[in-house]
């Protein structure tokens, strides 16, 4: 809704940003107040992308269930490797596999097994 005012605003005044910061304040006392640079970048989002609504990011790509089964079986039957060693062995990056022990409560480190001595 405030974007819509703000281009109304803005090609009313005819792409001035800061006159047009100026009147949208005056317009919309109630409402947040922009700066002039808010001005200007909406209506370039507008014209190059043909939307107002904001940029969507990429999002991180999901290890799929067969690599999740082969790196916590890889764990459990050896547990002393590293990640990045796990990782370059199933091809997968190191923070790919960090997320699939994260998301099964898995900790990365090594496991040092002692020799107790029974005397």
């Amino acid at each position: 809704e405030n974007a819509i005012d703000m281009l109304a605003v803005n090609f009313e005044i005819m792409e001035n940003a800061t006159t047009a910061a100026r009147m949208f304040a005056i317009r919309y006392p109630e409402r947040h107040r922009y700066e002039k640079r808010s001005f200007i970048r909406l209506p370039h989002r507008f014209k190059t992308t043909g939307t107002i609504s904001p940029p969507t990011y990429r999002q991180h790509r999901r290890c799929t269930e067969e690599n999740i089964i082969n790196g916590l079986t890889y764990i459990e039957f050896n547990p002393f490797l590293s990640i990045r060693i796990i990782g370059r062995d199933l091809e997968l990056s190191s923070i790919n596999f960090q997320r699939i022990l994260k998301d099964h409560r898995l900790h990365p480190y090594h496991m040092n097994l002692n020799q107790v001595s029974l005397t």
